[in-house]
C-alpha cells in the first residue's frame, strides 16, 4: 500500500467516525450496561461497590413472601393494578442502551412511578446505576478496540 492510499483511507476512516459515532459506541455500550446490571443484581453493590442490604424491618415482610433478602434487588411490584398474569417491571428489564444518530446512551426506559422508586433507592442507599471509574475506563477501552478494528478491516 503507497502513502497516498494510506491517507485515502485514513480520510474515509475519520469521515465513518465523524458520520456515524454510533457504530463505535453502542455495542461498548452494551457490553458496559451488561456490567453495571451485573454489579447491582448479581453481587448487589452500589456504584461505590458499597452492598445494599435491606432494612431490618424489611427482611421478615420479604421472607414471608418467599423473595430474596441477600441485597436489595429492585424488583418493583408498584402500586397500580396489574394485567392478568403480567409480571411487575424490573430495573434489571427496563435500564436498557439507546442510541439515536450521534449518541450511544443508558437509561431507564419506564413509567413515571418506577423512576420515582429507582430515585428513592438511590437516596438511601447511594447510586446504583452510574457507572464507576473501572466500567468507564471499560468502556473506553471498548470503543477504542472498536475503532482498531474497523482500523485493521481498511487496511486488509
Amino acid at each position: 500500500m503507497t502513502i497516498q492510499q494510506t491517507i485515502t483511507k485514513l480520510k474515509r476512516l475519520d469521515n465513518q467516525i465523524l458520520s456515524k459515532p454510533t457504530s463505535f459506541t453502542f455495542y461498548p455500550t452494551q457490553a458496559t450496561l451488561l456490567i453495571i446490571k451485573e454489579r447491582v443484581f448479581v453481587k448487589g453493590l452500589s456504584t461505590a461497590g458499597k452492598s445494599r442490604n435491606y432494612r431490618s424491618s424489611w427482611v421478615i415482610d420479604r421472607l414471608k413472601a418467599g423473595r430474596q433478602v441477600a441485597f436489595v434487588d429492585l424488583f418493583y411490584q408498584g402500586t397500580g393494578k396489574a394485567l392478568p398474569n403480567s409480571k411487575p417491571p424490573s430495573l434489571y428489564t427496563t435500564f436498557k442502551a439507546k442510541k439515536d444518530a450521534k449518541v450511544s446512551y443508558m437509561l431507564v426506559d419506564n413509567d413515571h412511578n418506577f423512576s420515582e422508586k429507582l430515585k428513592k433507592e438511590e437516596g438511601e442507599r447511594g447510586e446504583i446505576l452510574q457507572p464507576n471509574e473501572k466500567e468507564i475506563d471499560y468502556l473506553t477501552e471498548l470503543v477504542e478496540y472498536s475503532i482498531d478494528t474497523f482500523i485493521d478491516k481498511i487496511f486488509t
